[in-house]
């Protein structure tokens, strides 16, 4: 059985401290394409000086075959100064909406990936400035499956030595393995959405979904924006890449172009595999140039109050300072203070998801959290702003014993010095206006008495 090579893709440069990062590039000709496609090294970690590379080449296979069959090799060098001990292991492979890869490192995932694809040596000893060939073997595919996406994870450990951080380097070799024949290739454009990612620059997100049996990309990735008389304001054709086959991938484009205040549309266009003539569309609004309406809910200031034996009453003010309508999540804690310093652990913890708040508006939040013991508590509120960026207020208060009714009395007339006196008015007011109207009624009987002996004599 042959395999047939295309030419050398372009270098690319996979690295990660604890974690994989590999860029794809586009595949031309993916869906007819049979053969290995080679790619350069692949860079080592930040961190290290260029000249210091740990590095895989090529970093990527595309095969078209029949298993059981030779992959070739891939050469791993050592071009740092440390000697690095390099572990070798497969693992299946999934795809996210940024388009980085994912994968299972459990045993039982690594064992699932060695069943298709078998590379060896599993495990040496490289030296500074020295490579050793890792050679792959497709050994076969799950059941009833006539595709397979499998990476191979170069993992190198440096010398157990004395340092505050320890780097563990790891690289990522792609496996795209396909039987013979043919298959359905089919995709949708799923949504097109705007964002506003820093003051004067939007971001816009097409979503695709690769429905089909086989890798493939986006022919064609096309975004048009248009104001509210319809006049063409951008028309904007994306770089595309792989998806693989169940995943949904986002591609996106970065908009500093000044779009004035006003009303816009927003229509993406797409061709996949056989999927022709794809279309999102979507509406949207900015306040002024390149500015997205948004909601700042800011919170606080925060209170916290209760008594012994009932639950602490959390209290705040919701202002909405942005320019549209929009609520906010927040996490609070109860802790109990010993000696000025808050347990390890909550007394009690609450998600309050707030009630939406108009642009300009403000409004309260209240609930309760936990039951209170006597003593001192702290409360902590935690919510993130507009911007992503944490925000947390804190509550010191005193438990307070329970009053009783005499006592209660005495606190709402402390509370409220007028209502007292002025309900007592009205009662009083009460009073007298009910003894004037009875006096009328008698007044009215006796008169109509008085009437009636008239005619009688």
């Amino acid at each position: 059985m042959s395999l047939r090579r295309s030419t050398a893709e372009s270098g690319q440069r996979a690295r990660a401290v604890t974690a994989v990062a590999v860029t794809w590039l586009v595949l031309a000709g993916l869906a007819a394409a049979v053969g290995l496609v080679m790619a350069e090294p692949a860079g080592a970690s930040t961190g290290i000086n260029l000249d210091e590379r740990f590095s895989i080449t090529p970093a990527r296979h595309y095969v078209v075959a029949r298993p059981p069959a030779r992959l070739g090799s891939t050469d791993v060098a050592n071009t740092t100064r440390s000697t690095l001990r390099v572990r070798v292991f497969p693992v299946l492979l999934t795809q996210m909406p940024s388009g980085a890869f994912s994968f299972d490192p459990s045993p039982a995932g690594v064992l699932a990936a060695q069943r298709v694809l078998d590379a060896g040596p599993a495990s040496f000893k490289l030296a500074p400035g020295a490579s050793r060939r890792v050679d792959l073997r497709w050994r076969g595919l799950p059941a009833n499956a006539r595709t397979a996406n499998v990476g191979v994870i170069y993992q190198a450990t440096p010398p157990a030595e004395p340092a505050p951080v320890r780097i563990v380097e790891q690289l990522l070799g792609v496996n795209i393995l396909r039987l013979p024949g043919h298959y359905r290739l089919t995709g949708q454009l799923t949504g097109v959405h705007v964002a506003q990612v820093k003051p004067g620059t939007l971001r816009f997100t097409l979503s695709i979904d690769n429905t089909g049996q086989a890798v493939v990309g986006p022919s064609r990735l096309v975004l048009t924006i248009r104001d509210q008389y319809g006049a063409l304001l951008l028309n904007k054709r994306l770089p595309t890449d792989i998806v693989l086959p169940g995943a949904t991938r986002d591609f996106t484009l970065n908009v500093k172009h000044q779009l004035p205040a006003g009303r816009y549309t927003v229509r993406g266009h797409a061709a996949f595999g056989s999927s022709h003539r794809l279309a999102a569309i979507d509406n949207f609004e900015l306040v002024g140039p390149n500015e997205l309406p948004t909601s700042e809910v800011q919170i606080g200031p925060l209170i916290g109050k209760g008594a012994i034996g009932e639950s602490a009453q959390v209290d705040a003010t919701l202002k909405n300072i942005g320019t549209e309508a929009g609520n906010t999540a927040v996490d609070v804690s109860l802790y109990r203070l010993i000696d000025g310093v808050p347990g390890q652990i909550p007394v009690a913890t609450r998600h309050i998801v707030t009630e939406s708040v108009a642009p300009g508006k403000t409004r309260g939040l209240s609930s309760d959290i936990g039951r209170l013991r006597t003593g001192t508590y702290r409360l902590v509120a935690s919510y993130y702003d507009s911007n992503g960026i944490p925000q947390t207020l804190i509550s010191d208060f005193q438990a307070q014993q329970q009053l009783g009714i005499l006592a209660q009395l005495r606190s709402f007339d402390s509370e409220h010095l007028l209502l007292i006196p002025s309900l007592l008015l009205l009662m009083g007011g009460g009073s007298i206006g009910l003894l004037l109207i009875r006096e009328r009624h008698l007044k009215s009987a006796l008169a109509a008495a008085e009437r009636r002996v008239r005619r009688y004599d």
